[in-house]
């Protein structure tokens, strides 16, 4: 992972003081207490997936729970959901399991000059 527990804690913590709903945390618990949890983030048109995590004595399908309750909790909202996406077969699997279409995006670029065109050749195989 790229990040922290401190650092979505932080951003957790900046977003809830400025607009109420613009993060939520979801844990689920077990009478031993939290064993998974996700966090997302919401603006006025989408509620964005941007981690989770769970225990290992976790039961099977928490997590998947979990960001089903988020969904529906967005669609209440009348916003969409976004997973982020991920190059990770596995988990673009997972994501599609919840019905969402694959949305691609690309980066395009044209330089008029062949030297430029050259170097934005050399980085994109980079």
């Amino acid at each position: 992972m790229i990040y922290n527990g401190d650092f979505l804690n932080h951003i957790y913590h900046k977003l809830r003081s400025t607009k109420v709903q613009a993060a939520n945390l979801w844990l689920a618990s077990l009478e031993t207490g939290p064993v998974a949890g996700i966090f997302v983030v919401s603006d006025e048109s989408y509620t964005y997936y941007i981690a989770s995590g769970k225990l290992e004595n976790a039961p099977r399908g928490v997590v998947s729970f979990l960001i089903w309750h988020a969904i529906q909790e967005s669609v209440k909202r009348h916003l969409g959901f976004d997973f982020e996406g991920s190059d990770l077969k596995p988990v673009e699997h997972f994501f599609r399991s919840f019905g969402g279409e694959q949305t691609p995006y690309f980066q395009i670029s044209k330089a008029s000059n062949k030297l430029l065109d050259l170097g934005f050749r050399i980085i994109g195989k980079l």
